[in-house]
């Protein structure tokens, strides 16, 4: 599964970063094997917002697509549709 396949709310956490161009961009974004993020918007047509629970960045569905992930069971209730 990968991010972009996420609604919003979903708590997720990091198994990777497939393409290695884009792997540093990921990391300087906190985006790394093992981060566990909670997925607090999904935008139709356009990017998903992601939060650590000190900040959120927005992803483009180009980059979403290419970072695998495991959703978590926990889900926070200040995500928005």
């Amino acid at each position: 599964m990968t991010l972009k396949d996420l609604a919003a709310g979903n708590g997720f956490t990091v198994i990777g970063v497939e393409d290695s161009n884009i792997r540093p961009q990921a990391l300087r974004l906190g985006i790394y094997e093992g981060a566990e993020l909670l997925c607090c918007k999904v935008m139709k047509n356009g990017p998903l917002v992601v939060s650590d629970g000190y900040g959120e960045i927005a992803i483009g569905r180009k980059l979403a697509g290419k970072i695998e992930v495991i959703p978590n069971e926990k889900k926070d209730r200040k995500a928005v549709q």
